[in-house]
């Protein structure tokens, strides 16, 4: 069994959630476009936040 330095984790976990939290925000932004013809459908939207989930969220 390895031993992981629990500082390393904790750094790992930092990061994780950051990326996510960008990929969150990032897409938020797109939803404040001011043209509804210009922002992105919500099924796009659901689809980037769920991936988002998938991708970096540590705990689902």
């Amino acid at each position: 069994m390895e031993t992981v330095d629990p500082s390393f984790l904790m750094e790992v976990m930092a990061n994780k959630m950051e990326e996510c939290l960008i990929a969150i925000i990032r897409t938020s932004v797109f939803c404040l476009t001011e043209s509804p013809f210009e922002r992105m459908k919500m099924r796009d939207v659901v689809a980037k936040l769920c991936h988002a989930r998938e991708t970096f969220c540590i705990i689902q």
